[in-house]
């Protein structure tokens, strides 16, 4: 669902297997979290099987999670995200993960869109889809 203040979010469900052996939700487990976040987000604004047919790829270029609170077996976390800034090819982006009004965990991303055939980062295509989609 994409919310009326321009977030995109999803809640998740906790599985056995994303409990660490310290009986929390493993870090990594974020990660996936943040990469199913950003899937959706990029699908709702940029056609992204035209994307991949032209061989432009959203690359993540830099991770940053702040960790407040841990999560448990049967919690079920509302994760969002949104676009803060694009500036110059990268996409910055924030989300928090929250379960019912506290946050436990805070992130923020750095992505670009690399052109495969020579890996080159894009920033005209890119550029467009900022300047029409988010007034930037």
């Amino acid at each position: 669902m994409k919310t009326p203040d321009g977030y995109t979010a999803i809640t998740f469900e906790i599985k056995p297997y994303d409990i660490d052996a310290a009986g929390h939700v493993n870090n990594s487990v974020y990660i996936n979290w943040l990469e199913d976040l950003r899937v959706k987000l990029f699908s709702e604004i940029i056609p992204m099987e035209s994307l991949t047919e032209r061989k432009i790829f959203l690359v993540v270029a830099a991770t940053s999670i702040r960790y407040r609170a841990p999560l448990f077996l049967y919690n079920n976390p509302l994760g969002t995200l949104k676009i803060d800034n694009y500036s110059k090819g990268i996409w910055y982006l924030s989300a928090k993960f929250m379960l019912e009004d506290r946050v436990v965990a805070e992130a923020s991303q750095k992505c670009v869109l690399i052109d495969r055939e020579n890996n080159k980062m894009l920033r005209k295509i890119a550029s467009t889809y900022a300047e029409r989609e988010y007034e930037i």
